[in-house]
Parts: C-alpha cells; sequence; structure tokens
C-alpha cells in the first residue's frame, strides 16, 4: 500500500542517517591513523634524505627521467636543478586540507633563494589551489 511506501521510505532515510554516521566516524578514526603514521614514518625519512644526500645530482636525474615531471623542464630548469639538495614533502596537520613541497638549493648562478616551496590546498568543497615561493633571481636569469 501507499502508507507501507511512506513508511518504508522514511526508514531509508533513518538508515541512510545511520549509514553517514558511521562514514564520518570511520574517517575520523582513519585519519587518526593515518596521522600516528606519518608521525611514525618520518625518523625513515630523515635517514633516507641522508642518504640521497650521498648522490650525486640524485635529484637532478630523478626529475629529468621522470616521464611527466621531464616534459615541463627546460633545458635552463635542468641546469638550476643541479643545484638542487633535497625536496621534504610535508603534509598540513590535518592531512586533509593539503601539503607543502620544498625544494631546498646549493648557492647557484639562477636565484638567491635557499629554499623554494610550493603549497597545495584543498578547501571545504575540495576545490585546488596553490601558492609558491616568489624566487629572487639573479640578474640576467
Amino acid at each position: 500500500s501507499e502508507k507501507e511506501q511512506q513508511e518504508a521510505i522514511e526508514h531509508i532515510d533513518e538508515v541512510q542517517n545511520e549509514i553517514d554516521r558511521l562514514n564520518e566516524q570511520a574517517s575520523e578514526e582513519i585519519l587518526k591513523v593515518e596521522q600516528k603514521y606519518n608521525k611514525l614514518r618520518q625518523p625513515f625519512f630523515q635517514k633516507r634524505s641522508e642518504l640521497i644526500a650521498k648522490i650525486p645530482n640524485f635529484w637532478v636525474t630523478t626529475f629529468v627521467n621522470h616521464p611527466q615531471v621531464s616534459a615541463l623542464l627546460g633545458e635552463e630548469d635542468e641546469e638550476a636543478l643541479h643545484y638542487l639538495t633535497r625536496v621534504e614533502v610535508t603534509e598540513f596537520e590535518d592531512i586533509k586540507s593539503g601539503y607543502r613541497i620544498d625544494f631546498y638549493f646549493d648557492e647557484n648562478p639562477y636565484f638567491e633563494n635557499k629554499v623554494l616551496s610550493k603549497e597545495f590546498h584543498l578547501n571545504e568543497s575540495g576545490d585546488p589551489s596553490s601558492k609558491s615561493t616568489e624566487i629572487k633571481w639573479k640578474s640576467g636569469k
């Protein structure tokens, strides 16, 4: 009957609300686990970074051989990357809102900055945005 159908629709809504509540609870718990393991990974990231530092031209070689990144690099970009010594990725504390990549450079003929950063943000509706360090170019570069 129509009355039974109406009651079923109302019950579906109640059940869906319970499912949504459990999904939200699961998301919060998953986030806590991710945050915990991000902290536990830090010493290993540090050790890996120290080992990478012992390999000459590691980062320029990595970027030049990456299929997507290499397509974006010009000859001068490649030259500047010879001075790149370390790359660090830091997720924002809540993880969901984004992360920052820090690029560390030795003294070089291209720019004054020792560190160039790029931040990637997601707002509440999931729309991405980014911001970057302003590069302090040396004369003629």
